[in-house]
């Protein structure tokens, strides 16, 4: 991924595959996101969640 900037990470989902359009986290993971994050943190986690198996993106602070 060559288009960065020098504040952004590239960051690498793994996930495990469900198929369909099922968002799976395992319950224990999601709960202890939401208790631990807060609501904005948690919002970012499902967003994280949500990509697919090896989706690579940069994030910046500012996006954030």
């Amino acid at each position: 991924m060559s288009n960065t900037s020098p504040n952004q990470k590239v960051i690498q989902i793994h996930r495990k595959p469900l198929g369909g359009s099922f968002l799976g986290i395992n319950n224990d993971n999601w709960k202890n996101a939401a208790r631990v994050l807060g609501a904005h943190g948690f919002l970012l986690y499902i967003y994280l969640a949500s990509n697919k198996d090896q989706y690579k993106f940069a994030l910046s602070p500012a996006a954030v």
